[in-house]
């Protein structure tokens, strides 16, 4: 069978949860929602703005996705890298902030905690 599918901008009427960066896309929120037919198994899945609109994140969603791009993409900031210590973020742990907006960061070699900024909607990630 074949793959197919239709990748639509959408406001949500409920909250989803992002394929990419897990986090919780809010209500009345602009995102994405793919449905359509992968290695012959029905997706209907949600991403939120930043990462669909992001390449190095999302690709080219008909070669398929993976919520680890997300945590690759991050990988290959400079600001995922210890301010401090300058430890890469291999030795480095992150939780999204309640408001699901920032990512929050904890360097396990220097123990230095820092943030960066990650809004929906935001065209590009600001520092």
């Amino acid at each position: 069978m074949s793959d197919f599918g239709n990748l639509k901008k959408i406001k949500t009427r409920k909250p989803h949860t992002c394929l990419f960066c897990q986090r919780t896309i809010p209500v009345n929120t602009e995102a994405y929602n793919y449905k359509g037919m992968w290695e012959d198994t029905w997706q209907n899945n949600y991403s939120c703005e930043t990462c669909q609109t992001n390449d190095a994140i999302s690709g080219d969603a008909s070669e398929g996705i993976s919520g680890d791009e997300f945590h690759d993409w991050v990988r290959e900031q400079s600001w995922a890298d210890c301010p401090e210590c300058k430890a890469s973020y291999s030795e480095i742990d992150f939780e999204w902030s309640e408001d699901e907006k920032t990512l929050i960061f904890e360097c396990s070699d220097c123990g230095k905690k820092w943030e960066h900024f990650i809004g929906f909607g935001a065209s590009e990630v600001v520092v």
